[in-house]
């Protein structure tokens, strides 16, 4: 079994059994209506997040990159020799490739990340804004009906209540006043049969369409009980994907620095003194000193007439060249 079925198979074994947005009915004052389409934007937000984090991830991984690289061309011991020269040349490579296997990072991240998660989300918002839009005007106009029926309501209540006042002041009363008491009666129960009719063809209206809303509401939650699977099944593979990405990473960067630590187990103190000694050595000669050397002078008189035509240059010198010699 390979890691992405062996990963597959862990999944499956955290699984519940299937659970039923439907099973959960609209609820008192349709309370479900808000909770459901509550869930829709925090899981659009949800998404959002995930997504923002991989782009700056990516981007960090780049600007990290770009870094390395820029770092791998800086001078690192140009002037060693020997295996320490060899380690140090190991220690820029590995810098530079580290520094490409982020770059490689950050493409992962945008190309197989980022932009799948992108198409999940427009995906899922067109069905969502499909669906959600018949539900909301269902439920628009289940309020309107419920509005109108308790104005309904209301009215009849009133004509009724104006009727059984008119009848009770009935009872007292005499000749005229008895007679337009009773016209006024017989306007009020017109006006209360007409507001009985109006009202009951308010439930009527209402009943409907809270059988159209319901309908709809269990159309609604199946679509979204399916995007809410699709959608929370894709980030948990999307995440999934992701430390795998990262973990691979930094499986390569410790495979870099273990190639580093395996070229300075090379590293040999004596090999580099001797390559430097190879390379430089003067051999076992000392530098010389300038020993003494006698100047050998001629004897007699040629060594007084050199020394008497030397002294004669002096003076004449002297007596040409200073005013104070020809003073004295």
């Amino acid at each position: 079994m390979n890691n992405l079925d062996c990963s597959k198979a862990t999944r499956r074994s955290h699984e519940t059994a299937p659970a039923q947005l439907l099973v959960t009915r609209p609820g008192k004052d349709d309370a479900g209506y808000g909770a459901l389409t509550n869930r829709m934007k925090q899981a659009k937000t949800t998404c959002q997040e995930i997504l923002t984090m991989f782009q700056a991830r990516a981007s960090l991984e780049e600007e990290y990159g770009k870094k390395l690289l820029k770092l791998a061309k800086c001078p690192l011991g140009k002037d060693e020799l020997g295996t320490l020269r060899e380690s140090l040349d190991v220690v820029r490579y590995e810098i530079e490739a580290i520094g490409k296997s982020h770059i490689e990072l950050a493409s992962k991240i945008r190309d197989q990340l980022e932009s799948a998660l992108v198409d999940v989300m427009n995906s899922q918002k067109d069905k969502r804004k499909l669906h959600q839009a018949s539900v909301d005007r269902t439920f628009r106009n289940k309020q309107l009906y419920l509005q109108q029926l308790i104005k309904a309501k209301e009215k009849y209540d009133a004509e009724c209540l104006k009727t059984k006042g008119l009848s009770a002041a009935k009872m007292t009363l005499h000749g005229k006043d008895l007679d337009k008491v009773s016209t006024k009666i017989e306007r009020t129960e017109l006006a209360s049969r007409a507001a009985d009719v109006e009202y009951q063809q308010s439930i009527r209206q209402l009943t409907e369409i809270n059988d159209r809303w319901i309908s709809e509401w269990g159309t609604a939650c199946d679509v979204f009980q399916g995007l809410e699977e699709q959608r929370i099944d894709y980030l948990r593979t999307t995440l999934w994907n992701y430390a795998n990405i990262i973990s691979t990473a930094c499986v390569a960067d410790d495979e870099s620095c273990e190639r580093i630590r395996s070229s300075l187990e090379q590293c040999d103190v004596n090999q580099n003194l001797q390559a430097f000694i190879d390379a430089s050595g003067t051999g076992t000669e000392a530098p010389e000193i300038p020993g003494y050397a006698k100047n050998h002078q001629r004897e007699g008189s040629d060594h007084g007439s050199d020394m008497g035509s030397v002294a004669g240059s002096v003076r004449r010198q002297g007596t040409s060249s200073d005013p104070y010699l020809d003073h004295s």
